[in-house]
């Protein structure tokens, strides 16, 4: 929807500003809990239960208040009939083969969850440790929008290098991170370097994909992501974490 309704050469800009939306939800929803948990007698498992609530708002809002524009009905009709849902061969060339860098580069990396799981074994409280993500998703907040920005003048590539290059710099100096304050100044370096490139990454899919397969396009995208980030930590990671400790995974 973000991708229709922007013109092509600001479409850095607004996928920027709608990581910046997303990322300031979730300092909100951290500092919440963290005060919830601080100055209240709720368990953590009552708090994560209750942080269930604002989805289901926000997807009541999304069904009574966001209206697609209307296509024409029998050019919908032809389109559901030749498409199946997420048919990897309806994505361009161009398209799969970003896919395909994405796969590696996701399968590579680990979650941001690393982050509060080493936090964990550093002995950090639970409530410092969401105030910690909070700040880690609040330096994405500051930079996604002018990262978004710059993507539209300098290109997404460069961005997006920025972007990935930073999460190596960062997961290799948790490896060296041995205090709580050590790791709240690598997640926060890590977080103003990583939004930079949340924009871009979202933008250039829109520009390598048609407007019949953006669709398609961004399922693939968020699919990737997904799966490929959870599968390095629940198997293979959980033997180099079990082999090397939390800080030797992070260097490799």
């Amino acid at each position: 929807m973000v991708a229709d309704a922007t013109p092509p050469h600001i479409r850095g800009y607004a996928f920027g500003f709608h990581r910046a939306l997303d990322n300031a939800g979730a300092v909100a929803g951290a500092l919440t809990a963290a005060a919830i948990l601080a100055w209240s007698d709720l368990s953590l498992s009552e708090v994560i239960l209750w942080s269930a609530a604002p989805g289901f708002v926000a997807v009541a809002l999304l069904g009574v208040g966001v209206k697609d524009e209307k296509s024409d009905p029998i050019q919908q009709t032809e389109l559901s009939r030749t498409l199946s849902p997420l048919r990897w061969s309806a994505l361009s060339a161009p398209m799969q083969r970003y896919l395909w860098v994405l796969m590696l580069f996701t399968f590579a990396r680990a979650s941001e969850t690393f982050i509060l799981l080493f936090g964990h074994e550093l002995g950090i409280g639970v409530v410092e440790l969401l105030l910690l993500w909070a700040a880690l998703n609040l330096a994405k907040a500051i930079t996604s929008t002018q990262g978004g920005q710059l993507a539209d003048h300098f290109g997404r590539g460069v961005l997006i290098l920025i972007g990935w290059s930073a999460l190596a710099v960062s997961f290799l100096a948790l490896g060296q991170v041995t205090t709580s304050s050590g790791l709240w100044m690598v997640s926060i370096f890590y977080g103003l370097l990583i939004g930079l490139s949340e924009g871009a990454e979202r933008a250039l899919i829109s520009d390598y994909a048609s407007p019949d397969e953006r669709g398609t396009a961004f399922g693939w995208y968020h699919l990737v992501s997904g799966i490929f980030v959870c599968q390095p930590v629940s198997a293979a990671g959980n033997r180099i974490i079990t082999a090397m400790g939390l800080a030797g995974a992070a260097s490799l």
